[in-house]
């Protein structure tokens, strides 16, 4: 049994949260996967598609919204993030890009790095074919992403000391992602949420869905350098800047390590 809502925000956008009796993920049927603890809020959802939300980003197919949750039932808001119109063969008998997204958090939350917490994911199928899948996560509140420290969005915190702090730390992240044998594949600043100041600074991951392990050693490196060469572009850093940022990753993960590797990004 499978039932679908497509929820109406506004005369233009829409979301879709897709309920069903399958809890295992699965490409030949619909399924819903919901967290113990969530499933309350979750049937909430379902019985009031009229429910408040603010719009954090839209495109042809898929749809990112910020929905604020009954006070009685969850403590804070939820992110919903929705994708429709698939490619059928793309995804025929292939798991959807949110399946893919819930797994790549699994797999980072593993090597013990911060994400943000997967409370439900699910695809809807009619005889494999996927027509919508979505992904809610618990909402980071008091939280910016990185484009805040990026030259090339005139961010408000390009040059601060907390710059070099959100760089340091998340280089040592990405070594450590790397050191177990994954890519992220899209690390641009804003797919990392930060808080707090100095040493205190925490940042969570999110948009997961590029992780991936690639077992050719060649091929690794390739998009190791990748990995890197996407979150130094947007940034700006100084040679100096990028100098020290490079060797913290080099101690965190010493098999890359040398000039050659280093001439990729100065």
């Amino acid at each position: 049994m499978v039932w679908g809502r497509r929820i109406f925000l506004d005369s233009r956008q829409s979301c879709y949260i897709t309920a069903s009796v399958n809890s295992e993920p699965s490409c030949f049927h619909s399924w819903t996967w919901v967290r113990d603890g969530f499933r309350k809020v979750f049937q909430w959802f379902l019985e009031h598609p009229d429910f408040e939300a603010l719009k954090l980003w839209k495109t042809r197919n898929k749809s990112v919204y910020k929905a604020e949750c009954p006070r009685e039932l969850y403590s804070g808001s939820v992110v919903i993030k929705s994708y429709y119109e698939q490619r059928f063969l793309r995804y025929f008998l292939r798991p959807s890009l949110a399946c893919r997204e819930a797994e790549g958090y699994l797999t980072v939350q593993k090597l013990g790095i911060p994400t943000a917490e997967v409370l439900a994911y699910g695809e809807r199928r009619t005889v494999w074919w996927l027509s919508s899948s979505f992904l809610i996560t618990r909402f980071v509140d008091g939280s910016r992403n990185g484009t805040y420290f990026c030259t090339v969005d005139d961010g408000p915190g390009y040059g601060t000391p907390d710059m070099m702090v959100f760089c340091l730390k998340l280089i040592e992240m990405l070594a450590t992602l790397h050191r177990n044998g994954y890519c992220h594949g899209g690390t641009h600043p804003r797919n990392f949420l930060w808080f707090g100041a100095g040493e205190d600074m925490k940042i969570i991951w999110i948009d997961l869905a590029t992780v991936k392990s690639y077992p050719d050693p060649a091929v690794f490196a390739e998009k190791a350098v990748a990995d890197l060469k996407a979150f130094f572009q947007p940034v700006g850093l100084s040679t100096e800047q990028k100098l020290e940022v490079i060797r913290r990753y080099e101690a965190c993960n010493p098999a890359y390590s040398g000039a050659s590797f280093e001439n990729s990004f100065l």
